[in-house]
């Protein structure tokens, strides 16, 4: 909503889209898995080089990364592959991501000639991101989900929609609404009213109250995973094949 729309007017001092200090505190929060910190220290000690390949837009994955380094407390990304650098900006790939691109690059860029795919270790959510011949270097591990309200409605409100086109106000409006995160009648508010809440709303409501109780259940199970800890221990017994 912030950062993806052509607005003509937008409040001073306020930036668009989440900055480097809210992904911190949303990290601090719950965002970041359990045992990454412990499992980056082990692998600072053991001299591991790190990259970070993501399907991320490269511009969200960058203050992703800062913050990771912030919550580290070290600068440990070598290097930060995105969008672009997976199937998405080179069709030649037979999956979604390519370890032989990342190890080319690194040789190219960086003239690292000793970094080969065969010492590689891969981890994603995704047990079909890499292609067939390069499927024994990836570790895949369940996704980590952490939930927070979207508090879309900060900068985006009443005065800033009146202050730009109706237009982007009109789709904004059918946007949230169609995405579960606004009551139905916000569709039809014009600039400076104030919508009536009709039947669908209350409906709506109920829903919004019902899925924030079960996200909120979500969050208490996801503060205890265990799957960096798990990691951490193969890594420090030399277990790399029990990490499958």
């Amino acid at each position: 909503v912030e950062t993806n729309m052509p607005w003509t007017w937008w409040p001073e001092g306020k930036q668009r889209g989440l900055g480097l200090e809210e992904i911190v505190h949303y990290m601090q929060r719950g965002m970041l898995r359990p045992g990454l910190l412990e499992l980056l220290s082990h692998l600072r000690l053991i001299g591991a080089m790190i990259v970070v390949y993501t399907h991320s837009e490269d511009s969200w994955a960058v203050k992703v990364c800062q913050a990771l380094e912030c919550m580290a407390g070290w600068p440990f990304i070598h290097r930060l592959y995105s969008r672009q650098d997976c199937k998405d900006g080179h069709k030649e790939f037979t999956a979604r991501k390519s370890l032989e691109f990342i190890v080319d690059d690194l040789q190219t860029q960086d003239n690292l000639q000793w970094v080969c795919v065969d010492k590689t270790i891969m981890f994603d959510d995704d047990a079909s991101a890499l292609p067939a011949h390069e499927a024994n270097r990836l570790v895949t591990v369940p996704s980590y989900d952490h939930w927070e309200a979207c508090e879309w409605d900060e900068n985006v409100n009443e005065e800033m929609l009146a202050r730009n086109p109706s237009k982007l106000a009109r789709i904004v409006r059918a946007s949230v609404v169609d995405w579960g995160i606004a009551p139905p009648s916000y569709a039809h508010v014009r600039a400076g009213q104030v919508g009536e809440v009709c039947a669908e709303d209350l409906v709506w409501a109920v829903k919004m109250r019902t899925k924030t109780q079960k996200l909120v259940a979500v969050n208490e199970v996801a503060s205890h995973d265990i799957v960096f800890y798990h990691v951490l221990a193969q890594l420090t017994r030399g277990n790399l094949d029990d990490l499958k």
